[in-house]
């Protein structure tokens, strides 16, 4: 299931990279000072993302597709940045999930964070 949203600055952001689109909205969302967790198969592909912000982003290599593995992930990012508020999803990564997952527009359309 996925809902439109439009991120605030309390929110704690998981963004599913899996392609060029998502590899974007994580970077716009990051250089907006969100907290974020950059999460997909690939360390090579998150971890340019996360390079530099140590403050308010991590990136965890999971597999998306496995329950107990996103569980575990959720929990780190917990630990490190807070409750997470927001799943996004625009790769399709997760699958077949039962979280509830956001579609998140780009820069221009939601509000500078604080």
């Amino acid at each position: 299931m996925t809902t439109a949203y439009l991120p605030d600055a309390d929110d704690v952001i998981v963004v599913a990279v899996v392609d060029h689109p998502s590899s974007e909205l994580a970077r716009d969302l990051i250089g907006r000072g969100h907290r974020v967790a950059v999460a997909g198969t690939s360390a090579a592909d998150l971890v340019p993302l996360v390079t530099g912000r140590v403050d308010n982003t991590m990136a965890i290599v999971a597999d998306l597709s496995d329950p107990g593995q996103v569980r575990s992930m959720i929990n780190r990012v917990e630990r490190r940045l807070g409750p997470v508020t927001v799943m996004t999803d625009p790769g399709g990564a997760f699958g077949s999930t039962p979280w509830r997952l956001h579609a998140i527009g780009r820069a221009a359309d939601h509000p500078v964070a604080a």
